[in-house]
Protein backbone atom coordinates (compact mmCIF):
# COMPACT_ATOMS: atom_id res chain seq x y z
CA UNK A 1 0.00 0.00 0.00
CA UNK A 2 1.19 3.34 -1.29
CA UNK A 3 2.01 5.87 1.56
CA UNK A 4 0.30 9.04 1.95
CA UNK A 5 3.33 11.33 1.24
CA UNK A 6 3.99 9.36 -2.07
CA UNK A 7 0.35 10.13 -3.32
CA UNK A 8 0.35 13.85 -2.92
CA UNK A 9 0.39 15.60 -5.89
CA UNK A 10 2.23 18.42 -4.48
CA UNK A 11 5.62 17.87 -3.27
CA UNK A 12 7.19 18.71 -0.03
CA UNK A 13 10.24 21.76 0.95
CA UNK A 14 12.39 22.14 3.86
CA UNK A 15 12.84 26.29 2.60
CA UNK A 16 11.42 28.93 0.49
CA UNK A 17 11.92 29.51 -3.30
CA UNK A 18 12.73 32.58 -4.88
CA UNK A 19 10.12 33.55 -7.64
CA UNK A 20 11.97 34.57 -10.97
CA UNK A 21 9.69 36.11 -13.24
CA UNK A 22 11.04 37.05 -16.33
CA UNK A 23 9.73 40.52 -16.98
CA UNK A 24 9.58 39.77 -21.05
CA UNK A 25 8.55 36.00 -20.28
CA UNK A 26 5.19 35.97 -23.05
CA UNK A 27 3.67 32.91 -20.99
CA UNK A 28 3.25 35.73 -17.57
CA UNK A 29 1.73 38.16 -20.37
CA UNK A 30 -0.38 36.08 -21.87
CA UNK A 31 -1.60 35.35 -18.72
CA UNK A 32 -2.11 38.72 -17.24
CA UNK A 33 -3.73 39.56 -20.66
CA UNK A 34 -6.71 36.89 -19.82
CA UNK A 35 -6.43 38.78 -15.98
CA UNK A 36 -6.85 42.11 -16.71
CA UNK A 37 -9.93 40.99 -18.84
CA UNK A 38 -11.95 39.12 -15.83
CA UNK A 39 -15.35 40.18 -15.16
CA UNK A 40 -15.30 41.25 -11.15
CA UNK A 41 -17.09 38.86 -9.03
CA UNK A 42 -20.80 38.46 -8.59
CA UNK A 43 -23.18 36.33 -6.97
CA UNK A 44 -24.55 34.85 -10.46
CA UNK A 45 -20.46 33.36 -11.16
CA UNK A 46 -19.87 31.72 -8.16
CA UNK A 47 -18.24 28.16 -8.42
CA UNK A 48 -18.90 25.07 -6.89
CA UNK A 49 -17.72 21.38 -7.25
CA UNK A 50 -17.62 18.31 -4.53
CA UNK A 51 -15.40 15.21 -6.28
CA UNK A 52 -14.12 11.97 -5.70
CA UNK A 53 -10.42 11.57 -5.57
CA UNK A 54 -9.20 8.35 -6.66
CA UNK A 55 -5.79 6.51 -7.55
CA UNK A 56 -6.59 4.13 -10.32
CA UNK A 57 -10.15 4.05 -9.98
CA UNK A 58 -9.78 3.18 -6.12
CA UNK A 59 -11.55 5.79 -3.83
CA UNK A 60 -8.92 8.18 -2.31
CA UNK A 61 -10.60 10.78 -1.07
CA UNK A 62 -12.85 13.59 -0.99
CA UNK A 63 -12.49 17.31 -2.31
CA UNK A 64 -14.72 20.17 -2.26
CA UNK A 65 -13.95 23.66 -3.82
CA UNK A 66 -16.37 26.77 -4.28
CA UNK A 67 -15.99 30.84 -4.78
CA UNK A 68 -18.77 33.28 -4.35
CA UNK A 69 -18.23 36.95 -4.47
CA UNK A 70 -17.90 39.41 -1.37
CA UNK A 71 -17.41 42.86 -0.54
CA UNK A 72 -13.84 43.52 0.94
CA UNK A 73 -13.23 47.32 1.58
CA UNK A 74 -15.27 48.33 -0.89
CA UNK A 75 -14.00 46.32 -3.87
CA UNK A 76 -15.63 42.65 -5.48
CA UNK A 77 -13.24 39.79 -4.26
CA UNK A 78 -13.52 36.10 -4.81
CA UNK A 79 -13.70 34.44 -1.46
CA UNK A 80 -12.28 30.62 -2.11
CA UNK A 81 -12.71 27.73 0.04
CA UNK A 82 -11.00 24.77 -0.61
CA UNK A 83 -11.38 21.01 1.88
CA UNK A 84 -9.03 17.75 0.72
CA UNK A 85 -9.61 14.75 2.32
CA UNK A 86 -7.22 12.07 1.68
CA UNK A 87 -7.11 8.51 2.82
CA UNK A 88 -4.67 6.01 1.51
CA UNK A 89 -4.08 3.23 3.58
CA UNK A 90 -5.22 4.32 6.85
CA UNK A 91 -2.73 7.45 6.91
CA UNK A 92 -5.54 10.60 6.72
CA UNK A 93 -4.79 13.96 5.86
CA UNK A 94 -7.43 16.82 5.36
CA UNK A 95 -6.57 20.37 4.44
CA UNK A 96 -8.82 22.73 4.59
CA UNK A 97 -8.39 26.64 3.19
CA UNK A 98 -10.25 29.82 2.89
CA UNK A 99 -8.84 32.68 0.78
CA UNK A 100 -9.55 35.87 -1.15
CA UNK A 101 -8.62 36.81 -4.61
CA UNK A 102 -9.17 39.97 -6.13
CA UNK A 103 -10.60 40.52 -9.34
CA UNK A 104 -7.17 39.22 -11.32
CA UNK A 105 -7.22 36.29 -8.72
CA UNK A 106 -3.74 37.86 -7.11
CA UNK A 107 -4.17 36.04 -3.51
CA UNK A 108 -5.01 38.49 -0.90
CA UNK A 109 -5.22 36.74 2.65
CA UNK A 110 -6.28 34.05 4.12
CA UNK A 111 -5.65 30.95 6.49
CA UNK A 112 -5.28 27.08 6.21
CA UNK A 113 -5.16 23.77 8.54
CA UNK A 114 -4.08 20.56 7.63
CA UNK A 115 -5.01 17.31 9.91
CA UNK A 116 -2.11 14.10 10.04
CA UNK A 117 -1.43 11.50 12.05
CA UNK A 118 -2.06 13.66 15.36
CA UNK A 119 -0.22 16.78 14.14
CA UNK A 120 -2.68 19.79 13.66
CA UNK A 121 -0.81 23.00 11.34
CA UNK A 122 -2.96 26.06 11.28
CA UNK A 123 -1.76 29.10 8.43
CA UNK A 124 -2.87 32.82 8.38
CA UNK A 125 -1.38 34.77 5.73
CA UNK A 126 -1.55 38.25 4.67
CA UNK A 127 -0.07 40.00 1.54
CA UNK A 128 2.28 43.06 2.73
CA UNK A 129 4.67 45.25 0.50
CA UNK A 130 7.36 42.74 0.78
CA UNK A 131 5.60 39.52 0.36
CA UNK A 132 3.21 37.09 2.01
CA UNK A 133 4.11 37.01 5.93
CA UNK A 134 2.69 33.48 7.09
CA UNK A 135 1.85 32.76 10.63
CA UNK A 136 2.15 29.22 11.18
CA UNK A 137 1.37 26.79 14.57
CA UNK A 138 2.11 23.46 14.64
CA UNK A 139 0.61 21.09 17.15
CA UNK A 140 2.47 17.47 17.47
CA UNK A 141 0.33 14.56 18.70
CA UNK A 142 2.67 15.45 22.23
CA UNK A 143 4.47 18.04 23.25
CA UNK A 144 3.83 22.01 23.08
CA UNK A 145 2.67 23.83 19.76
CA UNK A 146 5.43 25.79 17.89
CA UNK A 147 4.45 28.90 16.11
CA UNK A 148 6.72 30.56 13.39
CA UNK A 149 6.41 34.10 11.34
CA UNK A 150 7.40 33.73 7.86
CA UNK A 151 8.14 36.49 5.34
CA UNK A 152 8.06 34.51 2.09
CA UNK A 153 8.92 36.18 -1.64
CA UNK A 154 6.04 36.47 -3.76
CA UNK A 155 5.22 38.43 -7.49
CA UNK A 156 2.11 41.06 -6.34
CA UNK A 157 -0.21 39.32 -8.83
CA UNK A 158 0.95 35.90 -7.31
CA UNK A 159 -2.25 33.26 -6.75
CA UNK A 160 -2.94 29.62 -5.74
CA UNK A 161 -5.70 27.41 -5.79
CA UNK A 162 -7.93 25.24 -8.11
CA UNK A 163 -10.36 27.40 -7.59
CA UNK A 164 -8.33 30.21 -8.97
CA UNK A 165 -7.59 28.08 -12.40
CA UNK A 166 -10.96 27.58 -13.03
CA UNK A 167 -11.42 31.33 -12.57
CA UNK A 168 -8.87 31.84 -14.67
CA UNK A 169 -9.91 29.24 -17.25
CA UNK A 170 -13.38 31.05 -17.47
CA UNK A 171 -11.48 33.93 -19.71
CA UNK A 172 -9.49 31.79 -21.93
CA UNK A 173 -10.93 31.25 -25.83
CA UNK A 174 -12.31 27.63 -25.57
CA UNK A 175 -13.44 27.61 -29.55
CA UNK A 176 -9.48 27.48 -30.23
CA UNK A 177 -8.91 23.61 -32.04
CA UNK A 178 -5.67 24.09 -31.58
CA UNK A 179 -3.30 23.83 -29.07
CA UNK A 180 -3.18 27.42 -26.88
CA UNK A 181 -0.51 28.16 -24.03
CA UNK A 182 1.04 27.87 -21.92
CA UNK A 183 -0.42 30.24 -19.67
CA UNK A 184 1.74 31.21 -16.89
CA UNK A 185 0.20 31.73 -13.11
CA UNK A 186 3.10 33.00 -10.25
CA UNK A 187 1.97 30.41 -7.70
CA UNK A 188 2.05 30.50 -4.35
CA UNK A 189 2.92 27.17 -2.36
CA UNK A 190 0.05 27.27 0.77
CA UNK A 191 -0.74 24.10 0.24
CA UNK A 192 3.03 22.72 1.01
CA UNK A 193 3.40 24.98 3.77
CA UNK A 194 0.59 24.21 5.33
CA UNK A 195 1.13 20.35 4.47
CA UNK A 196 4.63 19.92 5.29
CA UNK A 197 5.06 19.91 8.68
CA UNK A 198 2.85 17.17 9.21
CA UNK A 199 4.27 15.37 6.52
CA UNK A 200 7.91 15.55 7.38
CA UNK A 201 9.57 12.70 9.48
CA UNK A 202 13.43 13.63 9.98
CA UNK A 203 14.47 12.91 6.24
CA UNK A 204 16.28 16.33 5.74
CA UNK A 205 15.68 18.83 3.21
CA UNK A 206 13.24 18.37 0.59
CA UNK A 207 13.05 20.10 -2.70
CA UNK A 208 11.34 23.70 -3.14
CA UNK A 209 7.85 23.62 -4.46
CA UNK A 210 7.28 24.87 -8.01
CA UNK A 211 6.35 28.19 -7.82
CA UNK A 212 4.26 28.50 -10.98
CA UNK A 213 1.40 26.39 -12.92
CA UNK A 214 1.52 26.42 -16.85
CA UNK A 215 -1.93 26.15 -18.43
CA UNK A 216 -1.92 24.68 -22.08
CA UNK A 217 -5.40 24.42 -23.56
CA UNK A 218 -5.95 21.66 -26.00
CA UNK A 219 -9.08 21.85 -27.49
CA UNK A 220 -12.25 20.18 -27.51
CA UNK A 221 -12.51 16.75 -28.08
CA UNK A 222 -15.12 13.65 -27.73
CA UNK A 223 -15.64 13.23 -24.11
CA UNK A 224 -14.60 9.82 -22.48
CA UNK A 225 -18.72 9.27 -20.98
CA UNK A 226 -20.69 9.30 -24.04
CA UNK A 227 -23.65 11.76 -22.06
CA UNK A 228 -21.27 14.60 -21.46
CA UNK A 229 -20.37 14.97 -25.50
CA UNK A 230 -17.44 16.26 -25.79
CA UNK A 231 -14.93 17.81 -23.11
CA UNK A 232 -12.59 20.88 -23.14
CA UNK A 233 -9.47 19.63 -22.09
CA UNK A 234 -6.84 22.21 -20.17
CA UNK A 235 -3.65 20.55 -19.40
CA UNK A 236 -1.85 21.91 -16.06
CA UNK A 237 1.45 22.05 -15.59
CA UNK A 238 3.49 22.15 -12.62
CA UNK A 239 7.19 21.15 -11.92
CA UNK A 240 7.43 17.73 -13.19
CA UNK A 241 4.03 16.65 -12.99
CA UNK A 242 0.76 17.70 -15.01
CA UNK A 243 -2.60 17.40 -14.72
CA UNK A 244 -5.61 17.50 -17.37
CA UNK A 245 -8.81 18.83 -16.72
CA UNK A 246 -11.76 18.17 -17.87
CA UNK A 247 -14.41 20.69 -18.47
CA UNK A 248 -17.73 21.18 -19.84
CA UNK A 249 -17.30 23.39 -23.07
CA UNK A 250 -20.33 25.99 -22.65
CA UNK A 251 -20.15 26.61 -19.16
CA UNK A 252 -16.15 25.81 -18.17
CA UNK A 253 -17.63 23.89 -15.19
CA UNK A 254 -14.85 21.22 -14.04
CA UNK A 255 -15.96 17.66 -14.67
CA UNK A 256 -13.15 15.73 -13.78
CA UNK A 257 -9.28 15.82 -13.39
CA UNK A 258 -6.94 13.12 -14.32
CA UNK A 259 -3.51 12.61 -12.72
CA UNK A 260 -1.72 9.72 -14.35
CA UNK A 261 -0.86 6.17 -13.28
CA UNK A 262 -0.90 5.45 -9.80
CA UNK A 263 -1.45 9.65 -8.68
CA UNK A 264 -4.53 11.62 -7.71
CA UNK A 265 -7.55 12.25 -9.91
CA UNK A 266 -10.67 13.56 -9.06
CA UNK A 267 -14.25 12.52 -10.65
CA UNK A 268 -17.57 14.11 -9.68
CA UNK A 269 -18.94 12.94 -6.39
CA UNK A 270 -20.48 9.78 -6.41
CA UNK A 271 -18.40 8.39 -8.94
CA UNK A 272 -15.38 7.21 -6.76
CA UNK A 273 -16.90 3.66 -5.91
CA UNK A 274 -16.29 2.29 -2.44
CA UNK A 275 -13.89 2.85 -0.87
CA UNK A 276 -11.42 -0.27 -0.64
CA UNK A 277 -11.31 -0.99 3.18
CA UNK A 278 -8.12 -2.62 4.67
CA UNK A 279 -8.31 -5.46 6.88
CA UNK A 280 -9.08 -4.12 9.89
CA UNK A 281 -12.01 -1.81 8.71
CA UNK A 282 -14.10 -4.64 7.50
CA UNK A 283 -16.54 -6.34 10.01
CA UNK A 284 -14.99 -8.33 12.50
CA UNK A 285 -16.04 -11.79 11.32
CA UNK A 286 -13.19 -13.81 14.30
CA UNK A 287 -12.14 -12.70 17.93
CA UNK A 288 -8.34 -11.79 16.53
CA UNK A 289 -10.02 -9.50 13.77
CA UNK A 290 -12.21 -7.26 16.91
CA UNK A 291 -8.89 -7.23 18.56
CA UNK A 292 -6.82 -6.20 15.40
CA UNK A 293 -9.08 -3.36 14.78
CA UNK A 294 -9.04 -2.23 18.43
CA UNK A 295 -5.22 -2.72 18.04
CA UNK A 296 -4.76 -0.74 15.07
CA UNK A 297 -7.58 1.76 16.54
CA UNK A 298 -5.52 2.61 19.63
CA UNK A 299 -1.97 2.36 18.19
CA UNK A 300 -2.70 4.71 15.03
CA UNK A 301 -5.54 6.84 16.96
CA UNK A 302 -7.77 5.56 14.46
CA UNK A 303 -11.34 6.62 15.99
CA UNK A 304 -13.40 5.00 13.85
CA UNK A 305 -11.79 1.67 14.47
CA UNK A 306 -11.95 2.00 18.37
CA UNK A 307 -15.50 3.33 18.28
CA UNK A 308 -16.24 -0.14 15.88
CA UNK A 309 -14.31 -2.85 18.08
CA UNK A 310 -16.54 -2.09 21.15
CA UNK A 311 -19.62 -3.72 21.89
CA UNK A 312 -20.62 -0.76 24.12
CA UNK A 313 -24.23 -1.82 26.26
CA UNK A 314 -22.11 -5.10 27.29
CA UNK A 315 -19.39 -3.14 27.91
CA UNK A 316 -21.44 -0.26 29.72
CA UNK A 317 -23.26 -3.12 31.87
CA UNK A 318 -20.01 -4.65 33.34
CA UNK A 319 -18.90 -1.54 34.06
CA UNK A 320 -21.70 -0.08 36.15
CA UNK A 321 -22.58 -2.94 37.39
CA UNK A 322 -20.16 -4.88 38.15
CA UNK A 323 -16.65 -2.82 38.34
CA UNK A 324 -18.62 0.07 39.12
CA UNK A 325 -16.20 2.40 37.68
CA UNK A 326 -18.89 4.17 35.94
CA UNK A 327 -21.39 6.20 37.58
CA UNK A 328 -24.70 4.43 35.92
CA UNK A 329 -26.75 7.81 36.38
CA UNK A 330 -24.54 9.06 32.71
CA UNK A 331 -25.70 7.58 29.53
CA UNK A 332 -23.80 5.04 27.55
CA UNK A 333 -22.83 7.77 24.98
CA UNK A 334 -21.07 9.77 27.36
CA UNK A 335 -19.59 6.42 28.35
CA UNK A 336 -18.39 5.12 24.82
CA UNK A 337 -17.16 9.24 24.38
CA UNK A 338 -15.14 9.02 27.23
CA UNK A 339 -13.47 5.93 27.16
CA UNK A 340 -12.52 6.69 23.25
CA UNK A 341 -11.13 9.79 24.13
CA UNK A 342 -9.07 8.03 26.79
CA UNK A 343 -7.85 5.84 24.10
CA UNK A 344 -6.64 8.68 21.77
CA UNK A 345 -5.04 10.66 24.21
CA UNK A 346 -3.16 7.77 24.97
CA UNK A 347 -2.31 6.75 21.54
CA UNK A 348 1.39 6.77 20.69
CA UNK A 349 0.20 7.52 17.34
CA UNK A 350 2.59 4.80 15.78
CA UNK A 351 3.19 4.43 11.62
CA UNK A 352 1.22 1.40 10.63
CA UNK A 353 4.34 -0.74 10.04
CA UNK A 354 5.23 0.13 13.39
CA UNK A 355 1.78 -1.00 14.67
CA UNK A 356 1.58 -4.47 12.20
CA UNK A 357 4.84 -5.49 14.11
CA UNK A 358 3.94 -4.69 17.90
CA UNK A 359 0.62 -6.35 17.02
CA UNK A 360 1.74 -9.43 15.28
CA UNK A 361 4.13 -9.96 18.60
CA UNK A 362 1.21 -9.24 21.03
CA UNK A 363 -0.90 -11.89 19.34
CA UNK A 364 2.25 -14.42 18.88
CA UNK A 365 2.94 -14.37 22.67
CA UNK A 366 0.05 -13.77 24.47
CA UNK A 367 -2.35 -16.68 25.98
CA UNK A 368 -5.45 -17.53 24.47
CA UNK A 369 -8.47 -18.76 26.78
CA UNK A 370 -11.60 -19.80 24.59
CA UNK A 371 -14.57 -20.20 27.33
CA UNK A 372 -17.46 -21.05 24.84
CA UNK A 373 -17.50 -20.89 21.06
CA UNK A 374 -18.84 -17.19 21.24
CA UNK A 375 -16.29 -15.73 23.91
CA UNK A 376 -12.75 -15.70 24.36
CA UNK A 377 -10.58 -14.18 26.94
CA UNK A 378 -7.05 -13.18 25.22
CA UNK A 379 -4.07 -12.20 27.88
CA UNK A 380 -1.41 -10.15 26.38
CA UNK A 381 2.19 -10.46 27.60
CA UNK A 382 3.49 -7.49 29.65
CA UNK A 383 5.82 -6.27 27.47
CA UNK A 384 3.63 -5.43 24.89
CA UNK A 385 1.73 -3.19 27.08
CA UNK A 386 4.49 -1.33 28.16
CA UNK A 387 4.94 -3.16 30.83
CA UNK A 388 1.32 -3.76 32.39
CA UNK A 389 -0.23 -7.16 31.68
CA UNK A 390 -3.86 -6.41 29.94
CA UNK A 391 -6.38 -9.03 29.45
CA UNK A 392 -8.97 -8.27 26.77
CA UNK A 393 -12.83 -10.16 26.73
CA UNK A 394 -14.41 -10.72 23.52
CA UNK A 395 -17.72 -12.22 22.30
CA UNK A 396 -19.81 -12.59 19.29
CA UNK A 397 -23.15 -10.83 19.01
CA UNK A 398 -25.06 -11.48 15.96
CA UNK A 399 -22.25 -12.93 13.57
CA UNK A 400 -19.62 -10.15 14.71
CA UNK A 401 -16.78 -10.19 17.47
CA UNK A 402 -16.32 -7.14 19.86
CA UNK A 403 -14.40 -6.42 22.59
CA UNK A 404 -16.68 -5.96 26.09
CA UNK A 405 -14.17 -5.82 28.74
CA UNK A 406 -10.53 -4.99 29.21
CA UNK A 407 -8.64 -5.18 32.46
CA UNK A 408 -5.32 -4.01 33.52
Amino acid sequence: MRSLPVVLVALLFAGTAAFAEPVEDPTYAAARKVRAQLPSPSPAARLAYEGDLVIDTLWAGEVTYGARAKKFGGESVWNATEDVFIDVGGAELHFKAAYSLSKDLALRSGSASCKHRGTEVSVFFARKDKGITLMRTVKPPTGASQTEQLVIEAPADATYGRVAVLLFLRGVDREKASDEGPYALPWFPLFEHTTAPALRRGEGKAPAPPTAVNLFARGQRPSKHEKDGKDWLVDAERGEQTVRLRLDPSTKALRRTEGGSGRLSVVPRGEGGERIQTDEEKPATTWKQAFLKFGFGYHMARKALIEEAFHWPSMYAYETEVAKSWDKAKPVEAFKAAWVNEFLTQSMRRTRAATERLLSMTLGTGTVKEETKDTVVFAAHANFGGGVQRTYHLKKVDGLWYLWRVDF
